[in-house]
């Protein structure tokens, strides 16, 4: 899956505490988390 980190409709956010792992909002009531590790 590929996402433009810069696009500020996405709501992608570092998680705090972590080294990798990514937020990004697709809806108000829905998250998806991922990890950017070694990219």
């Amino acid at each position: 899956m590929e996402i433009d980190l810069k696009s500020s409709s996405l709501g992608v956010k570092k998680l705090k505490g972590t080294d990798s792992i990514w937020e990004v909002r697709t809806s108000k009531s829905l998250r998806i988390t991922f990890n950017l590790k070694g990219i």
